[in-house]
């Protein structure tokens, strides 16, 4: 009987395990064959790895939690590329890679009990206007070398 229940535990979980692979798999986008083909960074020539694009999700649209999800492409153009990012298992405040683009969407806090705008500051970058998003979000896109 522990052999029935064993298996059939071991196949609920490949079925949430692909499950779960679907899922993440219809938010990927397509492939520029453009970004496909280059051999080359653009933001620093002789750069190892070149982030493509790198979006910065900011929700704190709930009272008692904050998300923070990032989504980017990298594209590697040497073996030394593929160890620069070994080295990091978290990208999130990274320098060593040159970005492309990058877009931050920020959803701010919304209450009627809270009833105080968010404020935005800049360091070391230019100071950009927010734009309104679709589901509560502002968004602002910083574009290097391209």
């Amino acid at each position: 009987m522990a052999t029935a229940f064993s298996k059939g535990l071991g196949s609920i979980v490949v079925l949430i395990l692909a499950f779960t692979c679907s899922v993440q798999a219809e938010d990927w986008r397509p492939i520029n064959p453009t970004d496909l083909a280059s051999k080359t960074a653009i933001v620093e020539k002789d750069a190892d790895a070149e982030a493509l694009f790198w979006e910065v999700r900011l929700d704190d649209g709930e009272v008692e939690n904050t998300i923070l999800r990032h989504y980017l492409r990298v594209k590697i153009f040497s073996a030394r590329g593929v160890e620069a990012l070994d080295r990091y298992t978290s990208l999130e405040f990274q320098r060593d890679i040159p970005v492309r683009s990058v877009k931050y969407y920020i959803k701010p806090f919304v209450n009627s009990a809270f009833p105080f705008p968010m404020l935005f500051t800049t360091f070391h970058m230019p100071n950009l206007p927010l734009e309104k998003e679709k589901n509560g979000f502002l968004s602002f896109t910083l574009n290097c070398g391209v």
